[in-house]
């Protein structure tokens, strides 16, 4: 991919994957560049020397660096996670009383040292940023808790979600109003 700049109308030369920015069109905000704050990158990250990993960080968020100022958050576990888990395991607490992000911040719920550290991690990448510049979040959900899904097929559907038990992976959230609104307080 090439980028060409135009400007006052003028065009780059037409050709398969070329990227034109008008310099003088101002209609849309870019929020910025970044990556993901996954499971998988902290456990990384947390199994390199300090300095390495410092060195790591800073060249993708230190103004020396990338100047990544935008991160995702996976809500739980996402397809780039060790293991699979969601952030209230309790079945039928529709009000989320048991929410927690213990599975972020501490020791993995199996009594071992994960290093699956998000919070850390993006505490980290804030603390090479010296030129305080923001770092903006958003936080996504690959899945829902498992005990809000079912394995019920939508009606008209040639696509079921074929599985005997849901789980990360497998199923749908489950359409009971109690099911959506339970799923709507996780977020």
């Amino acid at each position: 991919v090439r980028f060409a700049a135009t400007a006052n109308g003028s065009r780059a030369a037409s050709a398969p994957n070329v990227v034109e920015i008008d310099l003088q069109d101002e209609n849309q905000a870019l929020l910025g560049f970044g990556g993901a704050f996954t499971d998988a990158s902290a456990g990384l990250i947390s199994k390199m020397s300090e300095g390495a990993a410092k060195n790591l960080l800073a060249s993708y968020f230190s103004p020396s660096g990338s100047r990544y100022t935008l991160g995702r958050v996976p809500i739980g576990s996402c397809d780039f996670s060790r293991r699979s888990y969601d952030l209230n395991p309790s079945p039928e607490d529709f009000l989320m009383r048991n929410f927690s992000l213990r599975d972020d911040r501490e020791v993995g719920t199996d009594g071992n040292d994960s290093g699956d550290y998000k919070i850390d991690f993006i505490k980290r990448a804030r603390a090479v940023m010296e030129d305080g510049t923001l770092l903006k979040l958003y936080a996504s959900i690959w899945s829902p808790p498992t005990w809000l899904k079912t394995c019920e097929s939508p009606p008209n559907s040639k696509d079921a979600n074929k599985c005997s038990t849901p789980s990360i992976t497998k199923g749908a959230l489950n359409p009971r109003k109690e099911y959506r609104d339970a799923y709507a307080r996780y977020f």
